[in-house]
């Protein structure tokens, strides 16, 4: 269930509740309201300027949120069982630039950000952000396919698995990737991606990988 205030143009407020239990292999009804009641809350604010340009306006999203999850976890440090996990998350879009003042043009450069905070004695990752940029028209003639490029960083606890004694200062997986999504006709995009993963699973146990993938969309 998920409840949305948005009284102006410029910001909005936004509650959700969830089965923290969920099981794909039973519906909703089987595990929300059975032995224990465990629920997933959540909680996100925030506001849409529209920054102004000399080509019209540059729109923007600025969020701040947290969840709270109401299961029994154990701790890492004493395995002890703590309820009420809760973390925090920020995160931002805005355009930078764009081609031109046609309010139905949507080419241009975008950025974002996102950044998240879970208890580590609870949580195998801590700390995470990612931030990229992305470019709608990039190509002349490709007024509708979007480039882009992003990295992201997840920080693992001190008391996961990937703290193997192996002298880092800080253990952490670092992903780039680089895609093309092409829009083949309105209805059909397609996407190649390439991503280059160091240090998986935050240890230098496993070498430095490189995936190439590639994602399709269609719209009925």
């Amino acid at each position: 269930m998920a409840l949305f205030y948005n009284p102006s143009d410029t910001w909005y407020a936004a509650f959700g509740i969830a089965d923290a239990q969920a099981d794909n292999r039973e519906t909703g009804f089987n595990t929300a309201f059975t032995d224990e009641d465990y629920f997933l809350y959540l909680a996100e604010a925030g506001i849409t300027p529209q920054f102004n340009s000399k080509k019209g306006t540059l729109p923007g999203a600025y969020r701040v949120g947290m969840w709270v999850d109401g299961q029994d976890k154990a701790r890492f440090s004493n395995s002890k069982n703590y309820r009420d996990d809760t973390g925090v998350y920020v995160s931002c879009d805005q355009m930078l630039y764009r081609e031109s003042d046609d309010s139905e043009n949507t080419q241009g450069m975008g950025a974002f950000f996102r950044w998240g905070y879970a208890n580590s004695d609870l949580n195998e990752i801590g700390n995470f952000f990612s931030f990229g940029f992305q470019y709608q028209g990039l190509l002349d003639g490709r007024d509708d396919d979007v480039a882009g490029i992003g990295m992201a960083r997840g920080i693992f606890s001190d008391h996961s698995g990937a703290n193997d004694g192996d002298g880092y200062t800080e253990h952490a997986e670092t992903a780039y990737e680089l895609y093309y999504n092409a829009a083949v006709t309105d209805a059909i995009a397609v996407s190649p991606t390439l991503q280059y993963i160091a240090d998986p699973g935050g240890t230098n146990a496993a070498r430095d990988a490189v995936v190439f993938g590639i994602r399709a969309v269609m719209a009925f």
